[in-house]
């Protein structure tokens, strides 16, 4: 189970693995603050991180520590496993927007959701009242792309589907 026993709370406010929780602080101020940059965004300065990362909810859908790859197979099986329970989770959070890791399809196929792209969008998202917009996007641990691209794409992808929204956003995300 590794040092934190699981438990990703105690992990995150130990700094946790960088290219995560920093991606994650960039993410939930960008989610406040559409018409940020990413160089506004200083993920070194604690007040700054914690003022972001105290907004987020994170959540895995398996809950028991694996590999350090996931294997969709088995999240999926997890998930549809522990459904009801994953469910009373969700519910808890009621997030106004959800940056679904990786997943989105897992919660879409469990939501019994139709998802929806924007014309011209590479991301689906669909909408739901446990949720909120819940947007495909890519894990925060992600090793295929820059920070600096993630960040363009998600600002785009908040813009195209919040729009006028964009200053009035809850505050609180949820990557899973």
């Amino acid at each position: 189970m590794g040092r934190f026993g699981g438990d990703i709370r105690e992990f995150g406010r130990s700094g946790g693995r960088p290219a995560t929780w920093n991606n994650l602080v960039r993410w939930s101020a960008l989610v406040d603050n559409p018409d940020l940059t990413l160089a506004e965004i200083d993920v070194a300065d604690s007040e700054v991180r914690q003022r972001h990362l105290r907004r987020i909810a994170v959540m895995n859908l398996k809950k028991r520590p694996g590999r350090a790859t996931s294997v969709m197979k088995d999240i999926r099986s997890y998930a549809e496993q522990h459904w009801i329970l994953l469910q009373e989770q969700l519910q808890l959070y009621r997030p106004y927007v959800t940056i679904a890791g990786g997943v989105f399809p897992i919660l879409r196929d469990l939501m019994d959701r139709t998802e929806r792209r924007e014309e011209g969008s590479c991301y689906s998202y669909f909408e739901d009242e446990t949720l909120g917009v819940c947007f495909d996007f890519y894990h925060p641990q992600q090793r295929h792309y820059k920070n600096e691209v993630l960040f363009d794409d998600l600002k785009r992808l908040i813009i195209e589907r919040l729009g006028g929204q964009k200053y009035e956003l809850a505050r609180n995300i949820k990557a899973l």
